[in-house]
């Protein structure tokens, strides 16, 4: 759930916070998980402004290791259930004695780096892997989020919403994650496609095709063999192929959405080399999520996702959680798309909030889940967490911590056969009166805010979800503020101010929904 992932996105990026921003909204995530890091730019791009796509292990550790993992502790989560990256980051990491490594998998081993040989060799297995067939015993060794106590074990689910390698623009990263969120719960019917052909790109994963075509046989879903030379099914809900070049134009307007899609070689991910067709020609035919190498990880299957992902992503799970209990070296694998589509979880669709009133105290109750051991409920109040699992919390508030609005966010899971998942947000007024009153308007380079204020002020400062992002002393009660982009952020953010009056008092605005939008 995104209330237990943290997205990481790159603020010097206008066009990747639109991205993430976007996708924040649309998957509800509460404001304490996202991650907003501002690196050099020399760290993301080359001097001709093109993507920078290689960095060493130093200014990876740097730049993004150390901050993403400062987070995480001060968020006390020993298992975040996944790492979201934006665009704009660099993909893959020198390591010295060792091939390169992806970005994703830097961050999915807290920095703790294999031998060079284990990964050269595909022995360095993750925890999450457990090989096929799926038998009620094995299954039961299939690790599920969330995962507790595996701090110093455990190696972080990690993604990538989108790369600016073509097909690929902002508009198609848009568009692409639009579908995949809204996949979710839908149970799509249709085909999973496996290419066949005499290339060791797809011997290695012959054998995986067979067992997982019982499988999901036995499933009821339809399993198609077919060469690079005939016509796909009209509904395909999934795709694997082994070859250096691919004619992805034929599965265009037959992937449905949710669909995971992915051809073995070896350059798949590797997008400062103009050869093999890359993994982004997949998520513009329509697939959800796709996975490729980003360095020459040779005809080794334990690099890539095992033909086990289907059956896995079928019993509701996450795109990403299919994907890490099928990959069993992930060192040198990118996944790009949406991590958290789940076509086949059943949605929660009576989830509700019901709040009352008894001042100073706020009682939230959370119904339409089970109530069970087997359910977890997250709420989040002004974007961060409340203790407890619910159903019922009563919170104390008064007007120095709390506005005339409160946002609240609940995520809730049943973890049964198919997981139950649901979540929605929610703005409610408050018995606190309207002291401060922010306004504001979205500019083509900039964001315009005003404040109107009952009393004096001495300081104001402005928030984004709830990381501060510009402050000013004063002494006037009709102050104009005036964000650039870089500061308020792209796409959809929500703002508000915090003041300081005359007397001490400290006083909060109500929220200000804006979405400026990167330059073209």
């Amino acid at each position: 759930m995104p209330s237990e992932a943290l997205l990481i996105i790159n603020g010097h990026s206008l066009e990747a916070m639109q991205i993430a921003n976007e996708y924040a909204e649309s998957r509800n995530f509460p404001a304490e998980r996202i991650l907003v890091l501002t690196p050099p730019i020399s760290f993301f791009r080359e001097e001709n402004g093109s993507p920078k796509w290689t960095v060493s292990l130093e200014d990876a550790k740097t730049h993004l290791l150390e901050p993403v993992m400062a987070k995480i502790d001060a968020l006390k989560d020993a298992s975040p259930t996944a790492l979201i990256l934006s665009p704009e980051w660099p993909t893959r990491v020198r390591v010295p004695g060792s091939p390169e490594i992806s970005i994703t998998a830097l961050l999915g081993c807290q920095g703790k780096i294999p031998g060079g040989d284990l990964i050269k060799n595909g022995r360095a297995i993750s925890p999450w892997f457990t090989p096929p067939p799926d038998t009620p015993q094995k299954r039961g060794r299939l690790l599920r989020y969330p995962v507790k106590g595996m701090k110093d074990k455990i190696f972080y689910p990690a993604a990538m919403l989108g790369v600016y390698y073509l097909p690929l623009t902002t508009e198609r990263m848009q568009k692409q994650l639009k579908t995949a969120v809204n996949a979710d719960f839908r149970q799509p019917v249709g085909s999973i496609v496996f290419e066949t052909n005499a290339d060791v790109r797809t011997r290695t994963r012959l054998a995986q095709y067979k067992l997982a075509e019982r499988r999901v046989s036995e499933k009821g879903i339809d399993v198609a063999f077919i060469s690079a030379h005939e016509k796909p099914p009209e509904n395909v809900i999934g795709v694997m192929g082994g070859a250096a070049s691919m004619n992805i134009s034929r599965y265009q307007g037959k992937l449905l959405p949710g669909a995971f899609a992915d051809h073995l070689t070896s350059h798949a991910a590797t997008f400062d080399l103009k050869i093999q067709t890359k993994l982004t020609e997949w998520l513009q035919a329509g697939a959800a999520a796709s996975a490729g190498t980003v360095t020459e990880p040779y005809a080794i299957w334990m690099k890539f996702p095992e033909a086990a992902v289907f059956e896995r992503y079928l019993r509701g799970t996450t795109l990403l959680e299919a994907l890490m209990q099928s990959v069993a070296s992930p060192y040198q694998v990118l996944i790009v798309g949406d991590p958290l589509c789940r076509p086949w979880a059943k949605e929660l669709k009576d989830l509700r909030i019901d709040t009352e009133w008894d001042e100073p105290y706020l009682k939230v109750e959370a119904s339409g889940a089970p109530q069970s051991s087997m359910t977890q409920m997250h709420l989040f109040v002004d974007g961060k967490r409340v203790e407890g699992n619910g159903p019922v919390w009563n919170l104390k508030r008064n007007a120095e911590n709390t506005g005339p609005e409160l946002e609240l966010i609940l995520h809730a899971r049943y973890l049964w056969a198919l997981p139950e998942v649901g979540s929605l947000k929610k703005t409610i007024s408050t018995p606190f009166p309207e002291t401060l009153n922010l306004k504001g308007s979205a500019k083509s380079d900039h964001v315009a805010l005003k404040l109107k204020s009952k009393q004096e002020l001495v300081m104001l400062e402005i928030f984004r979800g709830t990381e501060k992002i510009h402050s000013v002393k004063l002494a006037e009660k009709k102050p104009e503020i005036e964000l650039s982009l870089l500061e308020s952020g792209t796409g959809p953010v929500t703002l508000r101010a915090k003041a300081v009056t005359l007397d001490g008092e400290i006083r909060w605005s109500n929220f200000l929904e804006i979405s400026p939008e990167a330059p073209n």
